[in-house]
């Protein structure tokens, strides 16, 4: 636990006022300029969220969608082995490109193996021996980032949890 002199140590740094013993809580700055600093404090976002409830419900929405974002991340990280993620990631990148998952389609996924590793929660010698899986499967072949779909069908097995061939 930080002491009290400390905080205050932090408020006088930060220039942040001292609102203990008020209803308010800072939240974030807003701004800086040069008569001083604004704060959003949690008394301002419960006043709006009162007067506009469209905002209120905005906000659960967009905190819902990451809360799902982050269940489905971590259930792939646990659950999904690595050429799953990688051959999900293929599919995903070609979806966004408006490609069609077609044989002779050509996915760029523009990263290195390194930045793809870090992307699906791995390590690059595992992204490189998915990748191998997936090309003596026969779904894909690549050549450095770009990768092109040979076996749709099989690569969106791969990606639902069938063994690769």
């Amino acid at each position: 636990m930080i002491s009290d002199p400390a905080i205050d140590r932090l408020r006088q740094m930060i220039g942040a006022p001292d609102l203990s013993g008020t209803r308010y809580e800072l939240i974030s700055v807003l701004g800086e300029g040069g008569m001083g600093v604004v704060f959003l404090a949690r008394d301002a976002v419960l006043d709006l969220c009162r007067r506009q409830p469209d905002v209120a419900l905005a906000m659960l929405e967009a905190m819902a969608r990451r809360v799902r974002r982050f269940a489905a991340l971590a259930e792939d990280l646990a659950f999904r082995q690595v050429i799953e993620r990688l051959a999900r990631h293929i599919e995903a990148d070609a979806t966004v490109a408006g490609q069609s998952l077609s044989p002779g389609a050509v996915v760029d996924l523009g990263l290195t193996q390194e930045q793809l590793a870090s992307r699906l929660g791995t390590v690059r010698e595992l992204v490189s021996r998915a990748f191998r899986q997936l090309e003596r499967s026969g779904a894909v072949k690549r050549t450095r980032s770009r990768v092109v779909i040979r076996d749709p069908e099989r690569l969106a097995e791969i990606a639902r949890g069938g063994a690769p061939a």
